[in-house]
């Protein structure tokens, strides 16, 4: 297990290598070059590197970046879409990407700005973009009213209904499917709202095996820290993971709880312990395929308890004290330590809400045992006392997992 040292940092190593990567996770979309629609694969990143780049692979695997001034669109087939338009920023005209919204008789896109103001455009049937919002006062409502009326002209009765009302996105949504109503009653108006994600808590199941050690700190004074064998024992656990899309989509928390029986034997010594970790993850899941993978790193405490013993005693004690082995060690019931952990999961849908989980993880904690040992002073006769030391040691545990969470 000693090797196993090692697996703690390259599990952290390809997290941070994944987290990465999965910020260039694609799916199906397509690009428009002038009239042609060219299907393929693109990046749905954050809102504000979809306003300037399209990162697009075609069907043989072909990736190129388009900026807004190469390409008139790009989407998904998830339902973002993206039109070029002309913004101007700080007076300098310059082409972006903005989100459509409403697509109708008149197409309402939005912007945001890197002041993280909205900005609104419509275009209208004679394919001109319009910038509803005033590009030096981007905030001030009426303005943005006023220039609304005016492209909606010819519908009087909702010139009407926009002066009476606030300026928010959800009327100007509003506004812009009723305009379309009124001009093509016949048509569909296609709304393009993405639900506000609100957070969820799935709950889970897991066994499997584990291998674990135990290791003491070297010390001329005890017995302790001889080699111990790899302990191979059965876990089970129970696990809570929150999910929080509007932060974002592939990042969690999760709560385990973690339970094994273990037999350490050593050379003089052995250990039986029953060990509860409770860790706490930072969990992230990569890529938008059937299969997904996770990958996930925390902190965790670790109770011992049960725990006995045999073989241990103490030897050449500190402060002018004699022990014998018939004289042996009070030896704690309980300790308490704290780790860091980190694995790896295989995630399989097998209904709408539940998933096969197939994983496996590295931990390790550090703690101490303290124990009591009765000596006799070598000057004072067969009177004895009772004196405590607290040992340091450490556990490492490679767990194989088989999971279902719903």
């Amino acid at each position: 297990m000693q090797n196993c040292n090692k697996c703690l940092i390259i599990v952290l190593l390809v997290f941070t290598s994944f987290r990465l990567y999965s910020q260039k996770m694609t799916v199906l979309g397509y690009i428009i070059e002038d009239t042609d629609t060219i299907q393929g694969q693109v990046v749905d990143n954050k809102s504000n590197k979809n306003q300037s780049i399209c990162l697009f692979m075609d069907q043989n695997g072909f990736a190129k970046k388009y900026k807004p001034d190469e390409i008139k669109a790009w989407g998904t087939f998830e339902g973002k879409h993206f039109r070029s338009v002309t913004v101007n920023e700080n007076n300098i005209s310059v082409q972006q990407f903005a989100q459509v919204l409403v697509k109708g008789f008149a197409d309402l896109l939005v912007y945001h700005d890197k002041d993280g103001n909205e900005r609104f455009f419509i275009r209208s049937n004679d394919n001109t973009y319009s910038e509803v919002t005033d590009p030096d006062s981007p905030k001030d409502s009426n303005k943005t009213k006023g220039r609304l009326i005016y492209l909606f002209k010819k519908s009087p009765e909702l010139r009407v209904e926009i002066s009476k009302s606030n300026f928010n996105r959800d009327n100007i949504i509003a506004f812009t499917s009723e305009y379309h109503l009124l001009n093509c009653p016949n048509e569909k108006c296609e709304i393009f709202i993405e639900k506000k994600r609100t957070p969820t808590m799935n709950f889970g199941i897991h066994a499997g095996v584990s291998f674990s050690s135990l290791r003491f700190a070297t010390s001329e004074y005890q017995n302790l820290d001889n080699t111990y064998k790899t302990s191979f024992s059965p876990t089970a656990g129970l696990s809570g993971e929150l999910s929080v899309p509007s932060l974002d989509e592939r990042f969690g928390l999760r709560l385990e709880l973690v339970f094994q029986t273990n037999s350490y034997v050593g050379d003089e010594v052995t250990f039986k312990m029953s060990t509860l970790r409770i860790p706490l993850y930072a969990v992230y899941h990569l890529g938008n395929m059937k299969n997904t993978l996770e990958l996930y790193v925390g902190v965790y405490g670790g109770l011992n308890f049960n725990m006995s013993q045999t073989g241990v005693y103490i030897e050449n004690p500190l402060h002018g004290l004699r022990i014998t082995k018939e004289k042996l060690v009070e030896f704690p019931n309980k300790t308490l330590g704290f780790g860091i952990s980190g694995g790896i999961g295989y995630l399989v849908p097998i209904s709408k809400k539940q998933e096969l989980i197939l994983s496996m993880c590295y931990s390790k904690n550090w703690s101490n045992m303290l124990f009591r040992y009765y000596a006799e002073p070598i000057d004072h006769g067969s009177y004895g006392t009772w004196t405590e030391t607290a040992i340091n040691y450490d556990n490492s545990f490679l767990d194989f997992k088989v999971g279902l969470r719903f």
